[in-house]
């Protein structure tokens, strides 16, 4: 015979609503009436939501910064997971965190586990560290979509190699003849996802025998000074790297405002191909991150973890791949290369 909540509230002479509710873990529900609707129910043979949800595996996808200018990329992540999900006949739900709200960080963890999560998937860099290191201490398995440092304590992580990244981007302008080469970065670099991107601008140079061009850093909260193309262009620069795919679409703009022509003027290559790079004027050279890859591998080393492999701390890496279009200049005429060289 099948027990209903109709049957509980009944043995216990409350309400339908009062064993809903304390059967979900609604905070309304006293602590006592909640344990004793619960004992009730599982010795009456009643499985409760969360037990039923534990029958198949099931994981939570997080997602800490869905509305910034990455979403697409994170989209790309999100169809990777689905894509491991499918094949292994796992359940999956999508949450998203609001930094803002510490209530909602607070009870993360507890409606993941309600919901039947077994574990979780974090893609986006606005986790905030509170709710990360509940996860650990509470033993809740995740994994990071983005490199990930938090202190004393270890995060797993699948992430781009963004050093990599930024100095094939580099090594390629060097390539077309550019000797002056400028860095535009975010005003505060605290990822390491941005620091790395700086160290393989920095790299790429000094393995050619280059010195750092200007380093231009941009507030995300104010305009991008119209004067900045042609300050480069006047201190010698004739190509750029922008560590990331906003401020690239930016520079463009930039330039065009004030007739800067790129890549004649000034040649650009961006990071990450977000979604329309293709289709700026000109189409963005720029390094593109396996956004699918990295979600697809995140959910097969959580899911190993679940199905018994030893859970020890990893970092996996996996290589980007420079997307060659029209604004790096890559059609540079002999001539122009050595112009630009004969200016260093």
């Amino acid at each position: 015979m099948t027990v209903r909540m109709k049957d509980i509230a009944q043995q216990l002479d409350v309400s339908v609503a009062t064993v809903s509710l304390a059967l979900s873990g609604n905070p309304r529900i006293p602590e006592a009436t909640r344990v004793r609707v619960v004992q009730t129910a599982r010795k009456m043979g009643y499985k409760l939501p969360h037990e039923r949800r534990m029958e198949a595996e099931c994981l939570a996808i997080i997602l800490a910064d869905a509305s910034g200018p990455m979403g697409n990329l994170y989209y790309e992540a999100i169809n990777g997971i689905l894509d491991e999900a499918m094949t292994a006949g796992v359940v999956l739900q999508i949450t998203q965190s609001i930094p803002s709200k510490s209530t909602v960080r607070g009870n993360l963890l507890h409606a993941l586990r309600l919901n039947g999560a077994q574990g979780a998937i974090i893609i986006g860099g606005h986790l905030d560290t509170t709710t990360t290191k509940r996860f650990l201490e509470q033993d809740f398995p995740f994994i990071c979509v983005g490199k990930r440092e938090l202190p004393a304590a270890r995060i797993s992580w699948v992430a781009t190699d963004y050093m990599a990244g930024a100095r094939q981007a580099v090594a390629h302008l060097i390539g077309l003849g550019h000797r002056r080469i400028a860095l535009l970065a975010p005003q505060h670099q605290e990822h390491a996802w941005f620091q790395e991107r700086v160290l393989g601008y920095r790299l790429a140079l000094d393995e050619a025998g280059l010195a750092p061009g200007p380093s231009l850093n941009w507030r995300d909260d104010a305009d991008l000074p119209l004067s900045w193309p042609g300050d480069l262009i006047d201190a010698g620069v004739t190509a750029v790297l922008a560590i990331e795919h906003v401020l690239a679409a930016r520079f463009l703009t930039a330039c065009a405002a004030v007739n800067v022509q790129v890549p004649e003027n000034l040649a650009l290559v961006g990071f990450d191909d977000v979604a329309g790079s293709a289709n700026l004027n000109p189409p963005l050279t720029t390094v593109r991150q396996p956004m699918r890859e990295l979600g697809s591998t995140a959910a097969r080393t959580l899911l190993s973890w679940l199905r018994g492999a030893q859970q020890t701390p990893v970092q996996i890496r996996l290589q980007p791949e420079l997307v060659i279009r029209a604004s790096c200049g890559a059609k540079m005429s002999r001539t122009t290369a050595e112009v630009v060289v004969g200016t260093q």
